[in-house]
């Protein structure tokens, strides 16, 4: 019982407003008046951010902010993009909004994107926080920064960008063993005028099951991609491109394939709004050679056939959200009832104050699964995924709610026990 009482004592010292308010550390009473603002970015580091940039409030809610700072990630081959919009809201509203641009080399590392990213925002929050009445405790300290365009004869490298990975795992226990390896490979280029990317990637893996009987199953998969692209700028709303691929794959029933493709796409909105804002749409068609390892449902081993496509992608990042609406329609062109239809669509929306929620669902029309083996797949096949299974449709639906409410103010940063240690308190 002496053990129960000191728990329960225990909890409620703990959750007592009074003690957990001497806990708190006390606003700064010449801070109270600095400027709000609130973060909107999937992709930034918010924790360096509030360390780094102290002289606001960084808060919780969009509501309770003077600015909303919207930071919006396109990666090129070469660099990240950074899309700033600075939002002003109550006295700001409508009258202070502020677009910046900045853009880092994928050869920087996290730190210093970080750290760039983090000396532009001071540069365009400063416009706000002079009017507020903490502005007279600001200063300027100058930085010289030397950037200009690079041009080719600048560059050794020509604007080409290279990169080598390797993955691999392994695991086991007494009756079951996996391992797994992923070498990748690409070079890409990319100017104002030329898109062109290199890529090879491959994925090997190898499981060993023991039955219960004393013999064992084992499943090796394979899938080797290797293609090129090729795409040019034709305006502010237009781009076409070429390209190839080289594939063999154990779940896809493909010896070595190779495909050569050309498409066209239009976006209603000119492509330096990307960041923010796409709706395109594109049309292709190729040619495809396909060996298979077994002989299909079709009774053939190779053949060579043609198909066509069309795509549409709506891609909105605004700060009420994001959402995001994708159709994929594919279509062999000697076989026109053999074709796929996929549908997909997502929203993350800011109801109220506190409030979100996501969605997220995709649904496909299956009608070109001419890769699949006659023979058909085992047992142990399905379990293990090694074959793909003859289906009509696929469907996949995903809902998110989430209501958070208290104190606006975001500023603290206080890391211990947040890695692997913060689940200190679980069971498992």
């Amino acid at each position: 019982m002496a053990r129960w009482l000191i728990v329960v004592a225990a909890v409620l010292l703990a959750t007592d407003p009074g003690v957990a308010r001497a806990q708190e550390r006390p606003v700064d009473a010449s801070n109270a008046d600095a400027l709000r603002v609130f973060l909107d970015c999937s992709g930034c580091d918010f924790t360096f951010l509030r360390q780094n940039i102290d002289w606001i409030n960084w808060v919780r809610e969009r509501e309770g902010a003077q600015v909303h700072l919207l930071i919006t990630i396109r990666r090129s081959a070469a660099s990240f993009e950074y899309t700033l919009e600075f939002i002003g809201r109550e006295k700001f509203e409508g009258l202070m909004n502020l677009t910046l641009r900045h853009t880092s080399s994928v050869t920087d590392t996290t730190d210093e994107r970080r750290r760039s990213l983090a000396r532009v925002i001071r540069v365009g929050l400063a416009r706000y926080a002079v009017e507020t009445s903490a502005g007279g405790a600001l200063d300027v300290q100058p930085v010289i920064v030397s950037r200009g365009v690079a041009r080719p004869e600048d560059d050794r490298w020509n604007f080409w960008i290279f990169s080598l990975g390797m993955n691999g795992s392994y695991s086991g226990e007494s009756r079951q063993k996996f391992l797994s390896l992923a070498p990748s490979a690409a070079a890409n280029r990319t100017t104002a005028d030329w898109k062109i990317s290199i890529r090879a990637d491959e994925d090997y893996s190898k499981s060993t099951f023991e039955r219960g009987d004393g013999t064992s199953f084992e499943n090796i998969t394979r899938n080797l991609d290797v293609g090129f692209q090729m795409v040019k700028t034709l305006g502010d709303h237009w781009g076409g491109g070429v390209g190839g691929d080289f594939q063999h794959s154990t779940f896809y029933n493909l010896n070595p394939s190779y495909r050569g493709a050309a498409a066209l796409e239009y976006n209603v909105f000119p492509y330096a709004q990307s960041s923010q804002r796409a709706w395109t749409f594109a049309y292709f068609t190729g040619a495809t050679r396909f060996n298979y390892e077994e002989e299909t449902i079709f009774n053939v081993l190779h053949e060579t056939l043609v198909n066509h496509g069309g795509l549409m992608q709506l891609d909105l990042r605004r700060p009420w959200g994001s959402s995001s609406i994708d159709v994929v329609a594919l279509q062999f062109a000697r076989e026109p009832s053999q074709y796929s239809l996929t549908t997909s669509g997502s929203l993350n929306y800011r109801v109220v104050r506190g409030l979100g929620i996501f969605i997220f669902g995709d649904y496909s029309l299956v009608r070109n699964q001419r890769y699949l083996a006659k023979r058909g797949a085992s047992d142990e096949e399905v379990l293990v995924r090694r074959r793909a299974l003859a289906t009509s449709s696929s469907v996949s639906v995903s809902l998110g709610l989430t209501y958070t409410f208290g104190s606006i103010f975001n500023s603290t940063v206080n890391t211990r026990l947040t890695g692997s240690s913060g689940r200190f308190e679980q069971i498992f």
